[in-house]
């Protein structure tokens, strides 16, 4: 991961809010020719995508616009979450073949919803 940093502290994504990751691609012998993106909540067993059949780039971004889960039927939940960048010709889940891009250092996020402080709009609204 490139973003956020490995030795940045926990990661948290606010619901209705857009998050940037990027990554780079080491040690791949076969380049795919497109990836898809996902984030896996394991509560819900759900990929949410991000970004799909996305070319490949020494170094590959995405930014995930969470607003539309807001009112989605599948809702994001108040959940860790993993990111998954995979071969589009493959599930999220496939082993790789050696050389090509398989998931093995995943990248663990968390999601939050904010809520409105009435207590504090009150405060404010006094000043």
């Amino acid at each position: 991961m490139v973003t956020p940093g490995p030795f940045d502290s926990s990661t948290y994504v606010k619901i209705g809010a857009n998050a940037t990751f990027a990554w780079n691609y080491t040690s791949l012998e076969i380049k795919p020719s497109a990836v898809d993106v996902v984030a896996y909540c394991s509560k819900n067993d759900h990929y949410y995508t991000i970004a799909s059949n996305q070319s490949v780039q020494e170094t590959g971004s995405a930014v995930w616009d969470t607003n539309p889960y807001k009112t989605a039927s599948v809702r994001l939940l108040v959940e860790h979450y993993t990111l998954i960048v995979h071969d589009s010709k493959r599930g999220p889940t496939d082993a790789a073949p050696a050389g090509e891009l398989g998931v093995s250092r995943p990248f663990i996020f968390g999601v939050y919803e904010p809520h409105d402080n009435p207590n504090l709009k009150s405060m404010l609204g006094s000043c």
